[in-house]
């Protein structure tokens, strides 16, 4: 970005002064959103206070970064630059909705002064088409707005493991169980993620009682993280005779890696043991020390793996799941303590009891935390764009539901300097 500030030099010549980037803006009469100010959108009078003081902050930083007196202040140039940095893709957003609206403004003025004759009324349903394309334009910028506003999770972008095991419900479960894996399988495949198996435990009859995986890719946490908790199953299973129709559960519980520079363990705090290996494997069970056992002697916490044939290879499993378990107790400590400093405690959905349900009799997916539906149960659990769309829904959610305690904090912070 070759200026930062030059938001900040075309507020000023729109309007002469540091403030009403978006306070002064109004909505077009045809707005989608202009009638509902009690939700987050471009209407609602706190986002807009917010981003209005967001715009004023921009445009001091400018000042100060043109200001004599700070030229020499290294440090403080540093610091102004990052915040710059951090505001300037939101205040350009903001400019370029404030042009949309505008630009809105003027095309309702046309439609409502165009007269009655045929050649008129041709312009008018051009300008109404013109309409439809500047409200989709606009929408599609306040959803950037609110991206944008979202704070950054520092896990987001990590690596992540998943676990798999099968709850109540008794060999049906471990068959849907077996069912969800093959669906997160496939979507990693359709994400271009890697997808490693680190334990698998099946049944006689094709199910699985319990797994994990190593799955790495592009935001794996942020999309995957909305898949944790159980999920419930209403079908008529395989093994059902009288053609009952069963409720069963299987829990998914997603866990970020730790990057390298999150967590070092010493050496010395690790107690590594080695065993024969037991379940499928030929005459490779029992025969050599190829299962690996860490424990961590700080926090008692064990690791072990029995996957591969390697030793060496079980060994590198165990311990990146032991980071991981160690990893993971951390943030909770963490976000316990950030949640109890908060005025209200947010509930997050993680590992919230039934999720989703999958109904077979009624070719009904359902999610319990946004109350959305997909029809077609079976094209759903190929794990492509059915699933994608779902959890974007949740994203969304997740990015209003934290812009919504932002707006909060921030209102609260204003009544304090009153």
């Amino acid at each position: 970005m070759s200026n930062p500030c030059h938001i900040a030099e075309l507020q000023n010549s729109r309007q002469g002064s540091t403030t009403g980037l978006v306070s002064s803006c109004s909505y077009g009469t045809g707005s989608r959103e202009s009638t509902n100010e009690d939700s987050l959108s471009m209407s609602n009078p706190s986002l807009r206070a917010y981003l209005e003081h967001l715009a004023q902050e921009h445009q001091q930083l400018c000042r100060e970064m043109v200001d004599e007196k700070n030229a020499a202040d290294g440090k403080k140039q540093k610091r102004l630059r990052r915040r710059l940095t951090e505001l300037t893709p939101l205040v350009e957003k903001m400019e370029e909705w404030v042009n949309k609206q505008t630009e809105l403004n003027e095309i309702e003025e046309l439609i409502s002064d165009a007269p009655g004759s045929a050649q008129d009324k041709e312009m008018r349903e051009l300008a109404l088409l013109e309409k439809d394309e500047c409200l989709e334009d606009a929408d599609s910028l306040e959803q950037e707005i609110l991206s944008l506003l979202t704070p950054v999770d520092d896990t987001d972008d990590n690596d992540i493991i998943m676990e798999f095991s099968a709850g109540v419900g008794g060999q049906e479960a471990m068959l849907f169980t077996a069912d969800m894996f093959e669906m997160y399988e496939r979507f990693a495949a359709y994400r271009d993620w890697d997808f490693q198996k680190l334990e698998y435990f099946t049944t006689d009859l094709g199910g699985l009682r319990h797994a994990s995986v190593s799955v790495s890719g592009d935001e794996a946490y942020k999309l995957m993280k909305h898949e944790a908790g159980v999920h419930r199953v209403q079908r008529v299973p395989k093994t059902e005779k009288a053609g009952r129709i069963h409720t069963s559960t299987m829990a998914v519980a997603v866990l970020p890696q730790p990057k390298e520079i999150d967590l070092k363990l010493d050496p010395k705090d690790l107690r590594i043991e080695t065993k024969k290996a037991s379940g499928a494997g030929g005459q490779h069970v029992n025969t050599t020390d190829s299962a690996v056992r860490i424990l961590h002697i700080p926090t008692g916490m064990v690791a072990e793996s029995q996957q591969e044939r390697s030793q060496l290879k079980n060994r590198s499993i165990a311990m990146v799941m032991l980071q991981t378990k160690i990893y993971n107790s951390i943030l909770e400590q963490r976000e316990a303590t950030e949640r109890s400093m908060r005025r209200s405690q947010v509930g997050t959905s993680g590992r919230s009891e039934k999720i989703r349900t999958y109904n077979f009799q009624q070719d009904r997916v359902t999610d319990h935390r946004v109350g959305q539906s997909v029809f077609d149960v079976e094209g759903f659990l190929l794990g492509g764009e059915r699933l994608e769309e779902l959890i974007s829904s949740l994203v969304n959610e997740e990015e209003k539901e934290m812009v919504t305690r932002m707006l909060e904090e921030f209102e609260e912070s204003q009544k304090k300097t009153l």
